[in-house]
């Protein structure tokens, strides 16, 4: 088993990589699901880009499923985590139809950074996807694009989540562009 230094060595940083998360963002995730209870669960990634984030979530659930537009971006992210035998990647168009798996506990949403998309992601996984727990949504960019803080308090307001834990750099950090708030968020289902 990988340490998280290990893991990370591999990741480039935000820093290096403006379309990735910072290792302070995979860093918090990494301690908040490095539990026993999340190895036999299922992790669903709306958005792969590189599949950064997705190598780091392969260390900590049963089997990750990243949903990406663009085959490029997938083959990318194929050769990144090449080797890895627990992430499969699929090239789907998120905003055309159901999403394509039945079962899902974990989700990260980092698609679409529109307000309706994130919406749609959301209530997508909460609906649609079946699970034995009650599902929790990792978020990117929370403080960096206005229109996914909009959704996510939105959907905070009306009972669909629960914020648990803030994640990465937050306001008043030095980052790569200014933070109204933390980089990410985990939420759980209400």
């Amino acid at each position: 088993m990988k340490t998280l230094t290990e893991i990370l060595s591999k990741i480039p940083d935000k820093f290096e990589c403006r379309n990735t998360t910072s290792q302070k963002f995979k860093s918090d995730l990494y301690e908040f699901f490095n539990q026993p209870e999340f190895k036999d669960r299922i992790c669903i990634e709306l958005g792969v880009y590189g599949g950064h984030s997705s190598y780091l979530l392969s260390h900590l659930f049963k089997q990750v499923i990243g949903f990406e537009i663009s085959q490029g971006r997938i083959n990318s992210a194929i050769k990144f985590v090449d080797g890895v035998n627990n992430i499969k990647f699929v090239c789907h168009d998120l905003y055309n139809g159901p999403l394509p798996v039945e079962r899902g506990d974990v989700f990260f949403i980092d698609a679409l950074h529109e307000y309706d998309a994130v919406i749609k992601d959301t209530l997508n996984c909460l609906n649609n996807v079946q699970s034995d727990y009650k599902k929790y949504i990792i978020y990117d960019d929370y403080g960096i694009c206005a229109p996914v803080k909009k959704a996510i308090n939105d959907l905070v307001s009306s009972d669909k989540i629960e914020i648990v834990k803030h994640i990465g750099y937050g306001p008043n950090q030095n980052f790569t562009s200014t933070l109204s708030d933390y980089e990410g968020v985990i939420c759980i289902q209400t």
